[in-house]
């Protein structure tokens, strides 16, 4: 299923007649299980999912049965109970009923099925489906499997399930998911319960009360402690930590916290100044218990209050996001751009992809592309080079490059291990004609990317759900490309053509092409 952001969902379930429905998903480079009731919705999902449905749950929702709203996931399952499905059958596969999208009378197939009258449907893929003449209307059959493509946006392969066998398989998968697990506490420093301690010119302590709501509070994590000559936090002149003590849900603590800092002893030297304390709990589960990376991004001047406690990241996946933050400020970002860049990331939905990648050290983001090679439209940029990490490996950078002759190059991604720049085009067109008048402009922004010498450049062509060759795999892809006028000598120039549809990536050769 195509969403707003270009990307698309791939969703395989069963649904019963009162739009129970149990299945999985595949979003975001990942994979979920859900089970969706009348009024709540049920998932367990590994990171990549978690972080492209529920991002701020990913710290600890990873692999556990969550409860989640109805709309949390983008199809409606009750629109394909066998009923609706029918009754689309018959008006149309688009609200006009008119168009490549409908389903129109098929002539020459059977009217009858056993003892039921029907009416067969010829859709757009060619299969036929057979509804009952009367109403209600229900699917009574079909050739094969056939393709459901609704407004454009939801293609569905449907296929018969008795409705017994789908109550047994709910029923067991509902009582696998037990309970939900209970959230982790979230922890804050009450206001104005600070206290200060013994303080001189080696080290200070300070106090402040920290209450935890009603969360799990059985993995307590820590707090940290900013001391700065200035109410607004911008100059920093020590730091501390400690760790959170154990408390119940909806318990609260003192915690003390004392700083050794050098930049401490420096600053104060032999006189007595004024200095502003803040006392920021880290939460596990929520943005992690990371100290160093939020100690050192303090350093930096790239936090404040409310992102260290998870609250300003509440829908971007705070411990991915201080991960992207830490390594692009360890690459050479200042810490406003890396601010921005990130916040980019998260925006775009490319957090769960690219995070991993710059924690493992092996993507880099030119800092001169600015956060703008951050934002939404480099998203399927991010998805080329996961998937080129994932099938071998090495070094790949966004946005640009620098050879080893010190030359810097721009451009969109660069797969430094295979000495490639690569132009990545999302096939958007739902129909050959599209198909044909995108490849020109496709073949021409990949001959023109900037490649460094001794670099090829390789085409990658993503398949959107609406594109002819998203069903498509192996000699398929290049049958159709042929049939949509793409010849072999359009490859000259061009290292390698590589088509990516819901069955994968798949290698097409000039010679392939005719």
């Amino acid at each position: 299923m195509g969403v707003e952001d270009g990307s698309f969902e791939t969703f395989d379930a069963r649904v019963g007649a009162d739009t129970t429905t149990v299945g999985t998903i595949s979003i975001g480079g990942g994979r979920a299980d859900f089970l969706v009731g009348p009024r709540l919705v049920r998932l367990r999902a590994d990171r990549r999912s978690l972080l492209a449905i529920k991002p701020d749950l990913a710290g600890y929702g990873v692999g556990k049965w969550l409860e989640l709203e109805p709309r949390t996931l983008n199809v409606a399952f009750s629109e394909l109970t066998p009923r609706n499905v029918a009754n689309r059958m018959r008006d149309g596969l688009r609200a006009t009923g008119t168009g490549r999208y409908a389903a129109v009378p098929a002539d020459g197939f059977p009217t009858r099925l056993g003892r039921t009258e029907v009416t067969p449907y010829r859709l757009p893929s060619g299969r036929v489906a057979f509804v009952t003449a009367d109403a209600p209307y229900r699917l009574a059959g079909f050739t094969g499997k056939f393709g459901l493509s609704v407004e454009g946006e939801l293609t569905a392969e449907v296929s018969v399930l008795t409705s017994k066998q789908f109550a047994t398989d709910y029923a067991a998968q509902n009582r696998a998911a037990g309970e939900a697990p209970l959230q982790p506490a979230r922890y804050m420093a009450e206001p104005g319960s600070e206290k200060q301690g013994s303080c001189t010119v080696r080290s200070c302590a300070e106090s402040a009360v920290v209450a935890a709501d009603g969360g799990d509070t059985g993995r307590p994590g820590h707090v940290v402690g900013v001391f700065s000559s200035d109410s607004a936090g911008k100059h920093v002149v020590g730091t501390c930590t400690a760790k959170l003590p154990k408390v119940k849900p909806h318990g609260s603590a003192r915690v003390w916290c004392t700083t050794t800092s050098p930049s401490w002893r420096k600053w104060l030297g032999h006189r007595s100044r004024s200095y502003w304390f803040r006392m920021l709990p880290l939460s596990p589960g929520w943005q992690g218990d990371d100290v160093r990376t939020v100690l050192h991004l303090f350093a930096k001047g790239a936090l404040n209050e409310d992102v260290v406690t998870g609250y300003g990241l509440y829908t971007a996946g705070p411990a991915e996001f201080f991960d992207v933050l830490d390594s692009l400020l360890g690459q050479g970002w200042s810490a406003a751009t890396a601010w921005q860049a990130a916040s980019n990331l998260a925006d775009s939905g490319a957090l769960g992809i690219a995070a991993p990648m710059l924690h493992a050290g092996t993507l880099s983001v030119d800092p001169k592309a600015g956060p703008g090679a951050l934002e939404a439209g480099s998203l399927p940029f991010y998805r080329e080079a996961r998937r080129r990490y994932e099938a071998h490996g090495g070094k790949l950078a966004v946005g640009g490059y620098t050879d080893p002759s010190g030359r810097h190059h721009t451009g969109h991604l660069y797969d430094v291990t295979r000495r490639r720049v690569v132009t990545t085009v999302p096939l958007t067109a739902d129909s050959m004609r599209g198909l044909r008048s995108q490849w020109p402009d496709a073949v021409e922004r990949c001959r023109n990317a900037n490649a460094p010498e001794g670099f090829g450049r390789d085409l990658v062509l993503v398949a959107t759900p609406r594109s002819p060759l998203y069903w498509l795999g192996g000699d398929d892809v290049a049958r159709t490309l042929r049939a949509a006028g793409v010849a072999g000598k359009d490859l000259a120039g061009i290292a390698t053509l590589t088509v990516v549809t819901r069955t994968g990536a798949v290698v097409v050769r000039s010679s392939d092409l005719g």
